[in-house]
């Protein structure tokens, strides 16, 4: 598999996201672990972003995955991906027409998630079966793998609001989760949004094109691989410095971001973390963002047992995850209006 070198353009601002070794848990130690769970509780409170090096997925698999994600994007003829594209009534399968923030992505997608049909995120597509084969038993695998370990990740976020590790694990009995393979093509036909761009939407015609505009995640958790030997495009914003820094990832690593439930559960101990991803106009790039999201029944509201830093112990109105899903959906497949925000609640 062909890879392209990592570039760091000059200028950049170097500040790094928390990496933490998962390899400690194997200790069974409860020393290490209350260490690993405060270290986490902060990045979640000062970042909402951190990697995590160590965790368990095998190398092979990754490998595996990214090899069937580059052959699909790049090899899979158009009118083949448009024979599994996404609709409105099964938001599974292939895209290259999402919006994000009413602005279309520079990329195209595939969501991919467990077998069997969901009221609101529909059933999983699969290439012609003549390609099928390996790509989907490669990646039913790898989903499979990355779900226990963001159930895993999930048990130590919620051990830093006060909780024990599984107290939530309840809320996910229903697996919406899915994973979602990016490819971010070479922008040669547009200006680029240069990386100090401010947290303003651009305007393409005159301030130029992002991969994917400003946002923040739904669900609970986000374990996303991104090759490391790609353009570290993916940027956070950082409040503390007031701008928008590149996550740029270790060798084996994965990059974990909360969302907008886990601030709901967390009643603003933590924030769900604005990013987005730069387009690059000389080298492409894949990832691979496993959303850890809750039941469709689930009713979202605060699970902290911490003392509360808001004016209030609950800073938010109770809703289901179903409810926050399929209206935040509407906004990524059409122009509805203003995209649904965690904060209309």
């Amino acid at each position: 598999m062909s890879a392209s070198k990592t570039t760091i353009p000059s200028g950049t601002t170097l500040l790094e996201v928390p990496v933490f070794d998962l390899s400690v848990l194997e200790k069974n130690d409860p020393v290490s672990r209350k260490k690993l769970v405060e270290e986490i509780d902060k990045a979640c409170s000062d970042w909402g972003f951190f990697q995590i090096i160590n965790h368990g997925v095998p190398h092979t698999l990754i490998n595996e995955m990214e090899n069937e994600m580059e052959n699909f994007f790049m090899r899979t003829p158009l009118n083949e991906k448009e024979q599994v594209k996404r609709s409105a009534d099964n938001p599974r399968g292939w895209f290259n027409d999402e919006l994000t923030k009413q602005t279309l992505d520079f990329k195209e997608g595939f969501d991919v998630g467990f077998e069997g049909k969901f009221h609101i995120d529909g059933e999983n597509r699969w290439p012609a079966e003549a390609d099928a084969g390996r790509f989907k038993t490669t990646i039913q695998t790898y989903i499979k793998e990355v779900n226990s370990l963001a159930l895993k990740v999930l048990g130590l976020i919620v051990e830093g609001i006060g909780r024990s590790p599984k107290d939530l694990d309840q809320e996910f009995i229903e697996n919406t989760s899915f994973l979602r393979l990016n490819y971010y093509p070479e922008c040669t036909d547009y200006k680029v949004v240069d990386e100090n761009w401010s947290t303003n939407e651009p305007d393409i015609a005159k301030d130029g094109i992002l991969g994917i505009n400003k946002h923040t995640d739904a669900g609970a958790v986000t374990v996303l691989y991104q090759r490391h030997e790609d353009p570290s495009s993916l940027q956070v914003y950082s409040r503390r410095h007031r701008k928008f820094i590149r996550v740029i990832p270790r060798p084996n690593s994965f990059t974990i971001n909360i969302g907008d439930m886990m601030q709901v559960w967390s009643n603003d101990r933590y924030r769900s973390p604005i990013h987005r991803v730069l387009a690059n106009n000389q080298l492409r790039r894949f990832s691979a963002p496993y959303f850890l999201n809750p039941s469709y029944g689930s009713v979202i509201i605060n699970q902290s047992k911490l003392p509360t830093r808001a004016s209030k112990d609950s800073v938010y109105n109770p809703f289901t995850w179903g409810e926050f899903r399929r209206r935040r959906f509407e906004g990524d497949f059409g122009d509805c209006g203003t995209e649904i925000q965690i904060s209309d609640w």
